[in-house]
C-alpha cells in the first residue's frame, strides 16, 4: 500500500474488497499495477452494483496480464457500466480533502500531475508471498532453501548445501513474488528436468 507521495493509509486493497471486509461507498477509483484479475474484478464487480467507477494501470491497456479470453468479458462489462479507463498512469499519492479523497496520478509519458476526486480509492500493487512455512522448513532442506541461479539457467542439478537436509525446497511462482501461472510452470519445467 505504499505510494511514492504518501497516502497508501487511505486507500484500500482490492482484497479488501474481493473478500467482503469493506463496502466502499460512492464515486471509486481503483489504481491497477499489475494488470492481473484483481482490479478489474473490482471494479466489474462495483460498477455492476451501480457505483461510478475510474480505473487507472499503468500498463497500455487494462487487464496486461490476464488471458484473451477473460480480457474481452471484463472489457465488455466495464464499458457497458460506463466505466472510465485511464492507461499508462501512477498513483503517486492521495489525500483527504473535506470529505473526499484526492488521488495524484501521473502520466507515464507526458510526466503531467492529475488529481482525481473520489470517495473511495482502492489500490492493487500485488502481494506479498507467505513466507512463514518456507523459513521453518529451510534450515531443515538439503539447499536451505536458496536456489542456484547458474545451475537454475544451465539446467543442472541444484547443488547440496546442507547434508543432513531431508528434501530440497525451492519456491517458484507467486510464491516467490507476485507473479502469474506461467512463470511457475516455466520456473518448476527448469527444476524437474533435473530431477
Amino acid at each position: 500500500m505504499e505510494i511514492p507521495d504518501g497516502g497508501g493509509e487511505l486507500a484500500l486493497s482490492t482484497w479488501d474488497i474481493l473478500e467482503g471486509h469493506t463496502k466502499p461507498s460512492g464515486e471509486v477509483l481503483i489504481c491497477d499495477a499489475t494488470g492481473a484479475h484483481g482490479g478489474l474484478s473490482v471494479a466489474d464487480m462495483l460498477s455492476a452494483a451501480g457505483h461510478d467507477v475510474s480505473f487507472a494501470t499503468l500498463d497500455r491497456y487494462a487487464g496486461r496480464a490476464i488471458g484473451g479470453q477473460n480480457h474481452p468479458t471484463y472489457l465488455r462489462n466495464l464499458h457497458a457500466a460506463g466505466v472510465t479507463i485511464m492507461t499508462d498512469v501512477a498513483l503517486t499519492g492521495i489525500r483527504r480533502e473535506n470529505d473526499r479523497l484526492v488521488a495524484r496520478i501521473r502520466r507515464a509519458f507526458g510526466r503531467d500531475i492529475t488529481e482525481i476526486s473520489a470517495d473511495t480509492v482502492i489500490v492493487d500493487h500485488g502481494t506479498e508471498p507467505l513466507r512463514e512455512l518456507f523459513n521453518a522448513m529451510a534450515p531443515m532442506s538439503s539447499n536451505f532453501g536458496e536456489l542456484d541461479h547458474d545451475a537454475f539457467v544451465e539446467l543442472q542439478p541444484q547443488p547440496l548445501a546442507n547434508p543432513d537436509g531431508r528434501f530440497a525446497l525451492l519456491r517458484i511462482g507467486d510464491v516467490l513474488a507476485t507473479r502469474d501461472i506461467h512463470a511457475a510452470i516455466f520456473e518448476a519445467n527448469r527444476l524437474a528436468r533435473c530431477l
